[in-house]
């Protein structure tokens, strides 16, 4: 006999005996669970760098632009003796040059490091038995330049800056602002008659709203690096409790060999120890819409089913519904297809069971990517009532070694499934998304103290001459560091104010972008999160106060009150 095709699925006639449908790899489940791991961490290589990449360049923008600032003597003076616009401009981009190429090489060594231990770790997860890892150089090589690029567009800015100042008009002070009423006197006409050590700090961040916005921005973006991180572990998190506290209230799940008899579930719920039981069946399909196509499997449930609850996208319950299909939230994406529109149903295995059902509606499943239909409904697409895949079974306490026994000598069982051994092999298999989230979290930290520190420095050290006139005049050191503190205060929670809904607006935007076909985690982010992120940063802020406020103690005052430049 000659092969005969049917589809994508073949069946081979072998020395007169009919094999099995053989699957192409591109269709194989395992192969399609590869591939969606691989391609969601994808999407985090690509998200996180840029993200990283992004605050990295407004710190450099913002301490540029400082730098700039206060060295206005310095540039009219090079203006002065000769030196071109465009001098002046490569040396000040030289600092952003600089700082690319010594944080392009560091990273580069450093990821190259990593790169080796995250791909030990991964397919030590996947249980790989070898492992060659590659040196992959023009991705190396990309890093570097963007690690390059980004500094340096990021300083163009400040830089071009210094090309437009004119000599006299750079050598001598800035000429004072024009009086008027501050937003703090319009928003607290009292303000005035608060004491000093509430009012200076009050007049000092509405004074120079430039400077606290870039001081704000700093902790902003803190906040929002460690609540991103953070938020991978608060999803995770609400995905695996979602998926196995409510959507599975089983305590056990029976796989038959094929296809067994769904009245096997009733000898099964009269077993002592036993709660109770029901019959499912799955079966591996092929959804299609339009053009589309996934391959999942559709899943038969008894009506109103207690052992597998289906959510709704809202996440209220809900039940298979008759004549139709419910399929789950992370293929609408990929489908395309809304309610009401007709699905075709192809079987992977087999030709018997082809159709088309009307979609029902989507169903918040975190984990699997099914489809669902009434028990009966899927009975009637194989031609087969009464058949079941498997039984759901909740028991009446701890199962005793007899109970366990008795199922497994039963003539349909395969293997038993018990829940918790399940979630604790999915907890091994997220080894690496830990691992990954660690790294992940552990730069957020590290980028968000360098950004929060090097601007309170920079605050604190540019105003060398004011702090130190208030100690000529008398201001103890106690109360001038709680001025600076109250100051730094108010910064800080301007930050928070700006980083919680800067970083659940990216967190919602990297969650939508990593959902898969066979799990999809909605953005969830904990009370607890929020707090972390928030006491981290302020507690990073009264830290890196310490240093540059010593620092400007130690100055004399002589030195630093002479001269406006000083």
């Amino acid at each position: 006999d000659e092969p005969v095709a049917i589809s994508t699925r073949k069946i081979d006639i072998i020395q007169g005996a009919r094999t099995a449908y053989i699957i192409e790899r591109k269709d194989q489940l395992s192969n399609n669970l590869m591939k969606a791991d691989v391609e969601g961490f994808r999407e985090l290589a690509v998200l996180f760098p840029m993200f990283f990449l992004s605050v990295a360049a407004l710190a450099i923008y913002v301490l540029l632009s400082r730098l700039v600032e206060s060295q206005r003597v310095q540039i009219g003076l090079m203006r002065a003796l000769g030196y071109s616009k465009i001098q002046v401009l490569f040396h000040y981009m030289g600092f952003a040059l600089v700082v690319g190429v010594i944080g392009s090489v560091l990273g580069a060594l450093l990821g190259h490091a990593l790169a080796a231990l995250l791909t030990s770790v991964y397919a030590s997860e996947l249980k790989l038995p070898d492992v060659v890892v590659q040196s992959h150089w023009y991705v190396v090589g990309v890093g570097m330049m963007i690690g390059i690029v980004v500094p340096l567009i990021a300083g163009l800015l400040p830089a071009w800056a210094t090309a437009r100042m004119r000599p006299a008009e750079a050598m001598r002070p800035p000429a004072p602002p024009v009086g008027h009423l501050t937003l703090l006197e319009i928003l607290l006409p009292f303000a005035p008659r608060l004491p000093s050590v509430l009012k200076l700090p009050l007049r000092n961040f509405f004074r120079n709203v430039r400077r606290s916005l870039f001081m704000a921005m700093g902790v902003a973006s803190a906040i929002a690096l460690i609540l991103v991180s953070l938020s991978f572990v608060d999803s995770m998190e609400s995905l695996m409790y979602t998926q196995f506290e409510v959507i599975q209230n089983y305590d056990a799940r029976i796989y038959f060999q094929g296809q067994g008899a769904a009245a096997t579930a009733s000898y099964i719920e009269h077993l002592q120890g036993v709660q109770e039981a029901e019959p499912v069946l799955e079966i591996p399909y092929r959804l299609q819409y339009g053009g589309q196509v996934s391959d999942s499997s559709i899943l038969g449930l008894s009506q109103g089913s207690s052992m597998y609850t289906l959510l709704t996208p809202e996440g209220y319950p809900t039940t298979v519904v008759e004549d139709g299909v419910l399929v789950a939230l992370s293929l609408k994406k990929k489908l395309g297809a809304e309610p009401g529109d007709k699905i075709h149903l192809e079987p992977v295995v087999g030709s018997i069971g082809e159709t088309e059902k009307s979609l029902a509606g989507f169903i918040n499943e975190p984990v699997g990517g099914r489809a669902f239909m009434p028990l009966e409904e899927v009975q009637e697409l194989l031609r087969a009532p009464g058949s079941a895949s498997g039984v759901l079974l909740r028991f009446d306490g701890e199962p005793s070694a007899e109970l366990l026994e008795r199922l497994y000598n039963l003539p349909d069982t395969a293997s038993i499934e018990l829940a918790d051994e399940a979630r604790r092999f999915i907890d091994d298999y997220m080894g690496f998304f830990w691992a990954s989230i660690g790294v992940m979290l552990a730069m957020g930290f590290a980028l968000g103290m360098a950004i929060i520190f090097n601007g309170v420095t920079v605050n604190v050290l540019e105003r060398r001459r004011e702090i130190a006139i208030m100690r000529a005049v008398g201001m103890s050191r106690s109360r001038l560091a709680v001025i600076l503190s109250l100051e730094n205060l108010l910064t800080g929670l301007l930050g928070v104010a700006i980083g919680i809904p800067l970083g659940c607006y990216i967190t919602n935007y990297f969650m939508a972008q990593f959902e898969m076909d066979i799990y999809s985690m909605s953005a969830m982010v904990y009370p607890r999160s929020y707090i972390i992120a928030c006491v981290s940063a302020l507690i990073i802020l009264f830290v890196s106060q310490i240093p540059a406020i010593r620092q400007v103690f130690r100055l004399s005052l002589p030195t630093v009150t002479k001269d406006w430049s000083e």
